[in-house]
């Protein structure tokens, strides 16, 4: 008999350490799952902002080539200022191509309406939870309309305010980029 109770006590004392285990392998498998999700996280983070990086160095780049271009065809142009002179040179229209923005240069202001759009939008959510992003927009615009013209006044003043503000930034921006 005292044989079948310390098989009994034995097979628990088995069952104890198996759940223990089993409690230990759990935790280790969420703290993996964690570490796997801030690992996905931050590789998602990485190729964003290596993508960013990759338009920038494109832009960078073609801005150089644009500059070296500039700078072969003055030089062209001086060597053949003696040659024009003698030859009737034909002179070729420039193809208008779209221009390119700078990822560095500053944003422009926002006007007034945004100014409002920006500082209303979150109230507007909560009200109208399952609404789309497009008719938050729409609701927006129809108490912009409703707005009475000293309201506006003030964000027109916010719009001034930023406006001043980007024309300093352009204006460093400007004399950085001349030198």
């Amino acid at each position: 008999m005292e044989e079948g109770l310390a098989t009994n006590g034995s097979s628990q004392d088995s069952q104890v350490v198996e759940k223990e285990k089993y409690v230990s392998l759990k935790r280790r498998f969420i703290c993996l799952q964690e570490e796997h999700h801030k690992l996905l996280s931050a590789h998602q983070n990485s190729r964003k902002q290596l993508a960013q990086l990759k338009r920038k160095k494109k832009f960078l780049i073609q801005k150089l080539e644009s500059v070296l271009r500039t700078d072969r065809k003055l030089s062209d142009e001086s060597e053949t200022e003696t040659e024009a002179s003698e030859e009737e040179v034909e002179v070729e229209k420039p193809v208008k191509k779209k221009k390119e923005v700078d990822p560095l240069a500053p944003k422009r202001p926002p006007n007034p309406f945004m100014i409002y759009c920006r500082e209303n939008r979150a109230r507007v959510r909560e009200a109208n939870s399952d609404a789309p992003m497009s008719e938050l927009t729409k609701l927006l615009s129809d108490e912009w309309n409703r707005l009475p013209p000293e309201d506006k006044k003030v964000y027109a003043d916010l719009h001034g305010a930023e406006k001043e503000r980007y024309q300093s930034e352009m204006h460093d921006y400007l004399s950085t980029q001349q030198k």
